[in-house]
């Protein structure tokens, strides 16, 4: 039987730290393997043209920020968020270059406009 854990559990326990190292995206990990080929998808579809607009609303994205490279030149405004405050304050730790480094996301061709994002404001 799979366990449920509650959503105040979940709110006070959950660790942004442990998910990312669980997960490791690091490159020739399985994770990273599935994450380029999430990332060329999104690629494919933002620049196609199909998905497009002034504002990206990322609903419960996490600690992470992969989704949010692929589409940053695409988008003059990109909100994020999360049910739990441990992961919002890990993204703004992000945009002061104080968290998981992502930097190898960074390097990608679609992704490298991306650099300059965090000199917006928070």
């Amino acid at each position: 039987m799979a366990f449920f854990m509650g959503g105040d559990v979940y709110m006070a326990e959950f660790n942004p730290i442990a998910y990312l190292q669980h997960f490791r995206f690091e490159e020739g990990t399985l994770w990273y393997k599935l994450l380029r080929f999430i990332l060329e998808h999104y690629k494919t579809s933002f620049t196609s043209g199909a998905v497009k607009g002034h504002t990206l609303i990322d609903i419960c994205n996490g600690p992470t920020i992969y989704q949010l490279l692929s589409s940053c030149e695409f988008f003059k405004e990109i909100m994020a968020s999360d049910y739990t405050d441990q992961s919002c304050q890990e993204m703004l730790k992000w945009l002061k270059n104080e968290a998981f480094d992502w930097r190898h996301l960074t390097g990608l061709q679609w992704c490298s406009k991306c650099v300059s994002w965090r000199e917006t404001d928070t």
